[in-house]
């Protein structure tokens, strides 16, 4: 699928989100066990909302969200436009330990798979942004992190 201008936020999500769901729904731990993100009820791994269910359950973790893609338009030259655009990925977890794995995953997979991205006409701008977040959800201790990638878009008119 082709990122254009028309549907530039549709199309720079439904591009992450199958490359996530392909490729960043597990890691390996320091003690060689596999961390799977909870499925939904879709049988995808990622979500673009919040859970709907119980998320004071540490059965519930670790889970996956991609927020909707942002964008601007940048120059314009002689017959295209230029935008950037950009979507963030949160990995919820109840060790700290799982949610860096996952940065470090999707960070790597969204390299690796370059060349698809760049197929659907999205060229990874720079070095992701991660931001790191703890809270307390009754007696269970959330750790999540953001990881913030930003795409340089040219659109031909």
């Amino acid at each position: 699928m082709a990122v254009s201008a028309d549907k530039i936020l549709t199309s720079t999500y439904d591009t992450v989100f199958s490359l996530l769901n392909t490729y960043a729904y597990s890691v390996i731990d320091a003690s060689s066990n596999t961390i799977t993100l909870v499925p939904w009820s879709t049988g995808n791994y990622w979500t673009g909302a919040y859970p709907h269910w119980d998320i004071d359950d540490k059965d519930s973790y670790p889970l996956g969200v991609l927020h909707t893609a942002t964008s601007t338009e940048g120059a314009v030259t002689y017959g295209a436009d230029l935008y950037e655009t950009g979507i963030e990925v949160e990995v919820f977890s109840t060790k700290g330990q799982h949610a860096a794995l996952f940065a470090e995953k999707i960070m790597k997979e969204m390299k690796d798979n370059e060349s698809t991205l760049m197929t659907a006409g999205l060229k990874l701008k720079k070095t992701p942004t991660t931001i790191p977040s703890f809270t307390m959800r009754d007696k269970i201790r959330i750790h999540s992190i953001i990881i913030a990638f930003r795409f340089e878009v040219i659109s031909v008119r």
